[in-house]
């Protein structure tokens, strides 16, 4: 969190905002990586987790971004073991990080 507070000047209501946006697409997202895994078209899971490791990049949450591109190379490599398992380790990252943003945003 600082470090994106930083990145924004410390603006932490845009900070607010910006988790939020984030926040609102999430579980559109892993809907749509959860029926890509789920019907193995690695495509559309390389093109989802591609796109999530940037969103997650731009609000500063590292973990979920490194997390996404292993879940991006795994669909490139059309892995489905390496998919389920970098799958798991990201849903497991983003309960965390939707429960951390959820806290920011809330706090007065």
């Amino acid at each position: 969190i600082e470090a994106t507070l930083e990145r924004l000047h410390g603006d932490r209501e845009f900070l607010k905002v910006l988790y939020a946006a984030f926040l609102d697409d999430l579980d559109e997202r892993i809907k749509k990586i959860e029926g890509a895994v789920a019907s193995r078209d690695f495509q559309e899971i390389l093109v989802r987790s591609h796109a999530l490791k940037g969103a997650a990049k731009t609000i500063g949450a590292t973990r979920t971004s490194l997390l996404s591109i292993d879940l991006e190379q795994a669909a490139g490599q059309q892995d489905g073991n390496l998919i389920h398992t970098a799958w798991k380790s990201l849903g497991h990252e983003l309960d965390r990080v939707r429960l951390a943003m959820n806290q920011y945003i809330n706090q007065k």
